[in-house]
């Protein structure tokens, strides 16, 4: 068709491209959209995008925590193995579980990983979110400078598998035994929900709905924080 130009509008924009882009990459500067390169995979993308449902696919396996209280372990186990059962029942699938001792990242390369623990509890937690802005361990969840100090939250969220240019971990997580109890539901895995990257609920969540939400949203396109998009309730 030769080296013409084309004409798009994008948020009442017009932008200019050659008719024989196959691939065309947009990226938006503040107020402005302009052409620009393919973004590297370490970006979020149709590969790896969010929000936190999207852990779920990519044959995914599940890793339950082992080194806590008793009540911990087996808490953290059959919360795993809740979602397996669940999984297998709704939607007819296999879910592998996985101990965090008997984890590895060779075993499943480019596979997706649900952590169920903490980075106290579940082995598996150093080789796989060591890079990870958020953490959450016993008693806080601390974000580049933001903290939730306490044993009452409970926490969901997606982040970028590091030793993966495709897989995603989703990490189902809480500072203690509240906030383990807070993390109760699953609707991660019914038709029809959505939810955002990242949400913090405390332990009143299962009476008093969403006002026992701490907080919501989305990771920037690099995946950090700064450049992210979030909610807080207080």
């Amino acid at each position: 068709m030769g080296n013409t130009a084309a004409i798009i509008k994008v948020d009442d924009q017009e932008i200019q491209i050659e008719d024989n882009a196959a691939v065309l990459s947009l990226s938006k500067d503040n107020a402005s959209w302009q052409v620009s390169q393919k973004p590297p995979f370490n970006q979020k993308g149709p590969h790896r995008n969010g929000g936190f449902k999207d852990a779920f696919r990519n044959k995914m396996v599940l890793v339950y925590g082992s080194k806590g209280s008793l009540a911990e372990n087996e808490w953290w186990y059959h919360r795993a193995l809740f979602d397996a059962e669940k999984f297998y029942y709704r939607g007819n699938g296999n879910i592998e579980l996985v101990k965090d001792t008997d984890f590895s990242l060779e075993k499943y390369p480019d596979q997706n990983v649900i952590i169920y623990g903490n980075r106290n509890n579940n082995m598996a937690w150093a080789s796989l979110l060591y890079n990870c802005p958020l953490q959450v361990e016993k008693g806080k969840i601390s974000m580049q400078g933001k903290s939730f100090d306490g044993g009452e939250y409970g926490i969901y969220f997606i982040y970028p598998r590091p030793d993966s240019d495709i897989a995603s971990m989703g990490v189902i997580s809480a500072t203690g035994e509240k906030g383990m109890k807070a993390t109760y539901a699953n609707l991660y895995l019914e038709n029809g929900s959505t939810f955002p990257d990242l949400i913090i609920v405390n332990s009143h969540v299962i009476k008093e709905g969403v006002a026992g939400i701490e907080g919501a949203g989305f990771f920037g396109n690099d995946w950090s924080i700064e450049r992210g998009d979030f909610v807080w309730r207080k």
